[in-house]
């Protein structure tokens, strides 16, 4: 069986979508077999909450969500996944999602891939980081070596249309290794939006 998937310009549609009301055309791709499957998403605001409902493969699924969820996008990909996947079979949508604990970037990575990325901030240079994504990281490291020690770096996902980040850090080697971890782990969680709210 093909895994659909909710690709990073679906899930901004969805967080757009969120707040309008209205019909809306998508169209999910699957991983492996590239195949399409279109549906359409259905969106209707109330005073406190919001219903969705997905028409998929002659199908109509309903999910109603509160508007002050912040994820509220995310859960949306999670419910239309499930449903291309074949992984939800009732109208009454999914269980309140549970936010996965934060881990720290070691454990994405691994201690030789870490040893690896800190000799990376060290010295600059450029890293494949393989995080059990689509495809691996790109990193781009420039390190300069003036008293305020700059550290500016390209993240990058993707071949085709790929989803990239960039920033700068100032500081210390052990200050830039921590601002190089949290960015990285975003960055990992913002490339894989629908399994974040898994």
């Amino acid at each position: 069986m093909s895994a659909f998937k909710v690709d990073y310009r679906t899930l901004q549609l969805f967080a757009a979508q969120a707040n309008l009301n209205g019909a809306f055309n998508h169209t999910l791709s699957s991983l492996l077999h590239r195949q399409r499957l279109s549906f359409r998403l259905h969106v209707e605001r109330w005073t406190s909450s919001t219903t969705f409902t997905v028409d998929m493969l002659e199908a109509r699924h309903s999910l109603t969500l509160s508007q002050n969820d912040p994820k509220i996008h995310h859960r949306i990909a999670e419910f239309v996944e499930g449903i291309a996947n074949g992984n939800i079979d009732t109208a009454e949508g999914l269980l309140p999602c549970i936010t996965p604990p934060h881990l720290p970037i070691e454990q994405h990575l691994g201690a030789e891939r870490f040893e690896q990325l800190r000799e990376l901030v060290r010295k600059g240079g450029v890293l494949s980081l393989d995080v059990g994504l689509q495809a691996p990281v790109q990193l781009a490291v420039h390190r300069s070596r003036t008293p305020d020690h700059l550290l500016t770096s390209i993240l990058s996902i993707g071949t085709r249309r790929p989803h990239t980040s960039t920033f700068t850090a100032r500081g210390s080697e052990a200050q830039a290794m921590e601002v190089m971890g949290k960015k990285l782990d975003a960055f990992i969680r913002s490339a894989t939006p629908a399994e974040q709210a898994a």
